[in-house]
C-alpha cells in the first residue's frame, strides 16, 4: 500500500502550533527515549478513539488527519510513516502506532527522526498486548 501523503500539510485549523501548552497536552520532553506508562494509557486511548469500530488497525487516512494535527512538516510525518509502518500495510497496527507517536513526540521536541525504529522501542513493542490494556 502507498505512503499517505503528508507534503504540504501544515497544522489543521484550531489545533496546536507545537505549544505544548495548548490544548492541555502534556509538556515535550526532548530527553525521553521511551515511551512512558502515562504516553501508553494516553496512545491507547488514541488509538481506540480513531479506530472507532472500523477495524484493528488505523488506516492511512484517519493516520493523515491525527497526524496533521501535530504541526510537523508534511515531509517529517511521511518520515514517521515510512518507519512505523514496519510491514508497509497501509495501516497503522497498535504496536506501529505508538511507534508513530513517540516519534512524532521526540519530533516536536527537536530530535531527528530515524531511519529506523530504535531497537529498545521494537522489542517494547514487540511484546505488547491489545490497546485496550494500556488504555485503562
Amino acid at each position: 500500500q502507498a505512503l499517505p501523503s503528508f507534503q504540504g500539510m501544515g497544522a489543521l485549523p484550531g489545533t496546536s502550533n507545537g505549544d505544548s501548552r495548548d490544548r492541555g497536552r502534556s509538556p515535550v520532553r526532548s530527553d525521553r527515549l521511551m515511551p512512558t506508562p502515562r504516553d501508553l494509557r494516553k496512545y491507547g486511548r488514541l488509538f481506540l478513539t480513531q479506530l472507532a469500530g472500523r477495524g484493528p488497525n488505523l488506516l492511512a487516512d484517519n493516520a493523515r488527519e491525527l497526524f496533521g494535527q501535530t504541526a510537523l512538516p508534511g515531509d517529517v510525518l511521511a518520515q514517521i510513516w515510512d518507519v512505523s509502518d514496519a510491514d508497509r500495510d497501509g495501516m497503522l497496527s497498535w504496536p506501529e502506532f505508538v511507534v508513530a507517536m513517540h516519534m512524532i513526540r521526540r519530533a516536536r521536541a527537536g530530535q531527528q527522526i530515524q531511519q529506523q525504529i530504535p531497537v529498545d522501542l521494537r522489542n517494547l513493542v514487540s511484546g505488547f498486548g491489545p490497546a485496550e490494556q494500556y488504555a485503562e
